[in-house]
């Protein structure tokens, strides 16, 4: 009885122990991560990329944590995973998602960043999802369809072409825009290889001309600064003498306004002057005048005058 009792305590310690190998094989074989004191930082990605929760956090390569959650959050994805150590990780830290194998498998790779400024937990790190196998087939469909599309545009092109070229007119054409192209062209190495030596007796004259031009310019450069400084004086001359003469401008309107001034008040005061031009009375007055004056003159002149004075007493 004893030795029953006994062998099953050790078929069910037996038993724990290979439940507890199955368990921990099973938490191996899926990635699982234990640590005695995990540090919990926030990963954000643009989409999940199908990852798993207990997926593996590989910093640099080497395995440093496991996914715990993953959710939706403000039109984006945030993945906490549990690490043991961040102590390298900067404030410029990264991270990436990608496909641990061909076959399956999901995986986020940390990049702790090279910025003098340590990272803090508190803080969310920026990751970005690599194409899986999954996206490069859908890219290859879309590849494909538009493959095919161009194939259609293809075979389109290729049916004009065959159009054209069985236009028989149009091959006429073009036989003869090439057999024109080549006379031109044959032309003008004719005129090329005909002129060749006209054309180098005029490009040597062109240099000697160049050449005669550049000395009879240093020639004449001394001239040609003497001239200028003279043409500089006669400006600062010209200047001098615009100045004067606006000045004696100035002074003619000066004048012009003292003869209006004077010609004003003879034309609108009540002097002699006024009187004398534009009082007719007067002038008529002072005409009567000078007619008496001149009878008187000459009656003096014929006849005489006769004086009676009396000097010293009364009549």
């Amino acid at each position: 009885m004893k030795d029953t009792r006994s062998t099953e305590i050790k078929v069910g310690l037996v038993s724990i122990v290979a439940i507890l190998l199955f368990i921990l094989g099973i938490t191996l074989g899926r990635g699982l991560y234990v640590s005695v004191n995990p540090v919990t930082v926030k990963i954000r990605f643009p989409n999940s990329g199908n990852i798993q929760i207990s997926a593996p956090v590989f910093v640099n390569g080497v395995k440093r944590g496991t996914v715990s959650s993953i959710k939706n959050d403000n039109g984006s994805v945030l993945i906490t995973a549990d690490l043991n150590d961040i102590n390298e990780f900067r404030k410029d830290v990264t991270a990436r998602l990608s496909i641990m194998e061909i076959t399956g498998g999901k995986k986020i790779e940390i990049f702790p960043g090279k910025s003098n400024e340590k990272f803090s937990p508190k803080d969310e790190i920026r990751g970005k999802t690599a194409s899986d196998f999954a996206d490069l087939v859908y890219m290859l469909g879309e590849i494909g369809s538009d493959g095919m599309m161009l194939i259609k545009r293809l075979d389109t092109l290729s049916a004009s072409i065959n159009r054209i070229v069985s236009d028989e007119q149009f091959i006429f054409n073009l036989k003869n825009t090439v057999s024109n192209t080549n006379k031109l062209a044959e032309n003008a190495n004719n005129l090329l290889t005909n002129n060749i030596k006209s054309i180098e007796i005029t490009i040597n004259n062109l240099k000697s001309i160049t050449t005669e031009l550049n000395s009879s310019i240093k020639q004449n450069e001394p001239k040609i600064d003497t001239l200028i400084t003279k043409f500089d004086l006669t400006i600062d001359e010209t200047r001098t003498l615009i100045a004067q003469t606006n000045r004696t401008i100035a002074d003619a309107e000066l004048i012009v306004k003292d003869l209006k001034s004077m010609t004003d008040s003879v034309r609108y005061g009540n002097g002699f002057v006024n009187k004398l031009i534009y009082d007719k009375e007067f002038s008529m007055r002072i005409d009567s005048t000078i007619t008496n004056l001149s009878k008187f003159i000459e009656q003096v002149q014929q006849y005489g005058i006769n004086a009676n004075i009396r000097l010293g007493g009364r009549p």
